[in-house]
């Protein structure tokens, strides 16, 4: 029970994240690979070695903007 009344009151907290980019909705970047039957809707940030950002359940990429801001200038960040 402890663990549905979590997930009911953190559904009702309506993140508000304000990046620069678009994160999340950057059609500039944003591409879609086919996996396993699967539409998964990805974008990539920098250049260098990849690092690949998977957001958690109820999140998304948008709420991850500090991490690509801070790892896109060394890596090439794929986020999905």
């Amino acid at each position: 029970m402890v663990f549905s009344a979590c997930s009911i009151a953190n559904a009702q907290v309506k993140m508000n994240f304000k990046f620069d980019t678009p994160y999340g909705e950057n059609k500039a970047v944003g591409k879609y690979a086919e996996i396993n039957g699967a539409k998964i809707y990805y974008e990539e940030y920098g250049k260098g070695e990849p690092l690949l950002l998977i957001h958690g359940n109820g999140g998304s990429i948008n709420s991850m903007g500090n991490q690509i801001d801070y790892f896109k200038s060394t890596y090439r960040v794929i986020i999905a």
